[in-house]
């Protein structure tokens, strides 16, 4: 196997917001990782062991959560980032988001972090009609937030640098409760 710098960002990524749920969860809570299509996306199925429900293959319960993933990567050592978005894309992140409702877009930016983009985020930026290429902007001053712009959108989005990883971890913690 070849280790592209592609597969080693986003293992990284995976990693450090696997680590952060179980800092903040505990380890009552198990993850299966499962790949989507392409290589840039990833399902994430979480299940809290704590529960009094028994665990099934076969069958969803309460004590089963799902989200999707979906990253995408600059190189760039400075903003702002680019990133492309072909139709396909597209059609697997919405694919994604009609199997889980919990789907998420994540830019890394170069060597400053990552920026968490909820679906209906990306939606804002770009919308349901899917052209063959459309693009997304990042940008960031010194210790404020990311600018997100795209190729449809009205206004640019202000997204906290912490977002990534919390808003996930809030979502896993609102299933635990």
């Amino acid at each position: 196997m070849i280790l592209t710098n592609e597969n080693k960002l986003n293992g990284a990524v995976i990693l450090d917001l696997l680590e952060e749920i179980s800092i903040k969860n505990g380890h009552d809570i198990f993850c299966s990782i499962s790949k989507g299509e392409s290589k840039s996306s990833f399902y994430l199925n979480f299940i809290d062991q704590k529960s009094n429900y028994k665990f099934s293959l076969f069958k969803t319960n309460k004590s089963h959560f799902k989200i999707g993933v979906y990253i995408k990567i600059s190189n760039k050592r400075i903003s702002p980032w680019r990133y492309t978005f072909i139709k396909q894309h597209q059609e697997e992140i919405n694919k994604m988001y009609n199997e889980c409702k919990n789907t998420y877009v994540l830019l890394i930016a170069g060597n400053d972090g990552v920026v968490l983009l909820t679906y209906d985020n990306l939606k804002k930026l770009l919308d349901e009609n899917f052209l063959e290429t459309e693009w997304l902007s990042v940008s960031r001053k010194y210790n404020q937030y990311y600018r997100v712009d795209g190729q449809d959108s009205k206004k640019k989005i202000n997204i906290p640098k912490n977002n990534f990883p919390d808003l996930i971890i809030d979502q896993i913690s609102e299933f635990k409760s």
